[in-house]
């Protein structure tokens, strides 16, 4: 699903209407964490405002030269540090999610969801989910238990409330549902 003018603006304003990597703020753009492609959302979490040169670069495109110029992995690992350090400790990218299938068939690498802790609908109880989808405060998708299912956020709690007993899902199929 395309990334909305609304969404867009609200990634720019987060990251203070520059570059999470340089600073600059000029020629903004919106970066996907894990690619569209492979699955990934346009959720916060895996969002994160580049400049036009950093975001090429990021996509190993030389976009300047420069005798202590960052690598492709380096400027990969700048991204995952500014996301890890602005979501923590929800937000994990190095424990391995489920197993998604591409379109063609495929199985990719495993896609990394960040964790939170939630009150379960069912148990009364609080529990780690995994955030599948963030749509907005009222409108996300978690995973309980292998089990898909619609969430809200409550801000004023801190907590996330996963209904596990009406809202699941039975056929998820990623962003559009």
């Amino acid at each position: 699903m395309k990334l909305s003018n609304e969404e867009r603006k609200a990634i720019y304003r987060r990251d203070g209407f520059a570059c999470a990597l340089c600073g600059s703020g000029k020629y903004l753009q919106v970066h996907h964490y894990i690619k569209r492609s492979n699955g990934g959302s346009n959720s916060p979490h895996n969002l994160v405002t580049l400049c036009s040169v950093c975001h090429a670069e990021v996509h190993g495109i030389n976009a300047f030269d420069a005798p202590d110029k960052p690598t492709q992995e380096e400027m990969e690992q700048m991204v995952v540090e500014y996301l890890a350090d602005m979501y923590a400790p929800t937000w994990n990218p190095w424990e391995k999610g489920t197993w998604m299938h591409d379109a063609m068939g495929g199985v990719q690498e495993p896609v990394e969801y960040p964790k939170r802790e939630a009150m379960i609908h069912s148990t009364g109880k609080k529990d780690t989910v995994e955030i599948i989808e963030y749509n907005g405060s009222n409108d996300i998708i978690v995973r309980y238990n292998g089990v898909y299912c619609t969430a809200i956020d409550n801000p004023f709690s801190g907590l996330i409330y996963a209904d596990d007993k009406y809202g699941v899902i039975e056929d998820y199929r990623g962003s559009g549902r």
